[in-house]
């Protein structure tokens, strides 16, 4: 049986939907934590969305059960069902919401998205095409014998601003007000569903290719012309599994000195290696926050005060689930000082929170504009500019990349948490206190140490550089 979430993974590459049904352990956990993220983030915004349709009649159960007590709902004159299902003989999709259009005599399908937009990728970023979710969907209730009208696509709207309760509303006139847009996909959906039906069959076909196969043998059969973009995100020996290589991607050997001292001469000790740590939940926990504002929760600062010399450390990291900023800002104020270069990786991620908290918080306006227009200084440029390049680095400038060549002895691959979503989702649940005592304390200093690493890295990196 074929849902719209597994043919979406076909749709990125053949090889995925066949991993993912009988071989996950070649996915890698990256993959799979991003994709839980997804899933939470979209049940939040289902369960909310809900309230769209107050009279909704609420379908219970997935698969046979949900496509028996949808089928009852309609026998018995329901005309909004909430999460209805369909089943076809070879096909399922799950609706967000169907309403009955008395004029047509069909259904109008809603499908909610935990997006700010309506996705049309094409390419290689096909399979995140929203229209073909609608189609899916049209495919499967038609095929069902259940007429469809019109298809909406409700999104997140990303202007909107809490102030109180968010509640469950269309964005109708202040850009600011209304958590949902609605848009209207029908003619979209109609024409996406005669482009998919060879998809759909070329999916099932994966389907039917038994677990028990050897990976290289499934590889081969379902992308004879490689998959490259998707075969990145798998692990050496994932791919080795399935029997085929990824051509390594080769960087320039740049060492520009000149350029660089220049670049060097730019910074004021004392010196402040700075890094945020931040969540960004798709329904605000706060007032004043947009959908998906990255919120710093945690930084990290290592501290030097002359041209090679020793380093201190100092940290902040909310504990509770309450807005952290005018806690984070007066630590951080005291942290920072009044003068010296603030030396980040990637400025724009900073500068955009400095931005965003200073409108927030006016009272440290001016404090987080010093840092940005005269005290910050992106230590990535150096990279970005190609005024140092090493072959390792391939064409990528960013620290997880360039920090295993240089710092080869402060490796992310021995502590706890290794990555940014990680660290995020650490933090609810840290926050939430779901843990036993002894568990929380050590999540708390898994995420300290994880943070510091990033800044201590920097510090060794600069450091490379000064004796170039």
């Amino acid at each position: 049986m074929l849902t719209k979430t597994n043919f979406k993974k076909y749709l990125e590459s053949p090889i995925h939907l066949w991993l993912f049904m009988y071989r996950k352990d070649l996915l890698p956990q990256e993959l799979l934590v991003v994709e839980g993220k997804q899933i939470d983030e979209g049940k939040e915004i289902d369960e909310l969305s809900k309230g769209l349709f107050p009279d909704g009649f609420a379908i219970e159960g997935f698969g046979i059960k949900g496509f028996e007590a949808t089928k009852q709902a309609i026998e018995s004159g329901k005309t909004t069902l909430i999460q209805p299902t369909v089943m076809t003989d070879e096909l399922t999709s799950r609706a967000d919401m169907l309403v009955f259009n008395a004029e047509s005599k069909k259904w109008n399908l809603y499908e909610v998205k935990s997006t700010t937009s309506v996705k049309r990728g094409e390419g290689l970023k096909r399979y995140e095409n929203h229209i073909i979710d609608v189609a899916f969907q049209r495919i499967c209730w038609e095929k069902a014998g259940i007429e469809i009208d019109k298809s909406y696509i409700i999104y997140v709207n990303k202007e909107f601003i809490r102030a109180g309760e968010v509640r469950a509303e269309f964005c109708d006139g202040d850009p600011s007000e209304g958590f949902f847009i609605k848009e209207d996909v029908t003619n979209d959906a109609r024409e996406m569903m005669k482009e998919i039906w060879a998809d759909i069959a070329g999916a099932l076909n994966a389907l039917k290719i038994s677990g028990d196969t050897d990976p290289a043998v499934v590889f081969k059969k379902l992308c004879p012309n490689g998959a490259l973009d998707f075969l990145r995100k798998l692990s050496p020996e994932a791919v080795t599994t399935l029997g085929t290589t990824v051509p390594e991607v080769r960087g320039e050997q740049i060492c520009n000195a000149p350029a660089i001292k220049a670049e060097l001469q730019k910074l004021v000790y004392p010196l402040y290696f700075f890094d945020y740590e931040t969540y960004a939940p798709a329904i605000p926990f706060f007032d004043g926050f947009h959908p998906y504002q990255n919120m710093p929760f945690q930084y990290s600062v290592h501290i030097q005060e002359n041209r090679g010399g020793p380093t201190t450390h100092k940290y902040f990291l909310a504990k509770e689930k309450e807005n952290p900023i005018p806690a984070l800002l007066k630590q951080m104020q005291e942290d920072l000082g009044e003068k010296g270069s603030v030396i980040v990786w990637y400025e724009t991620f900073e500068k955009g929170r400095n931005k965003e908290m200073a409108v927030m918080h006016p009272e440290y306006a001016l404090f987080l504009r010093a840092v940005n227009k005269k005290r910050m200084y992106d230590l990535m440029t150096i990279f970005k500019e190609r005024l140092y390049r090493r072959n390792e680095f391939g064409k990528s400038s960013s620290l997880k990349v360039v920090a295993p060549v240089m710092v080869p002895e402060l490796s992310y691959s021995e502590l706890e948490i290794q990555e940014g979503m990680e660290a995020s989702n650490g933090w609810l649940t840290l926050v939430n206190h779901t843990l036993p005592k002894e568990e929380e304390k050590a999540l708390y200093e898994n995420m300290l140490k994880y943070c510091e690493r990033d800044t201590e890295v920097m510090v060794k990196i600069l450091g490379i550089l000064e004796k170039i």
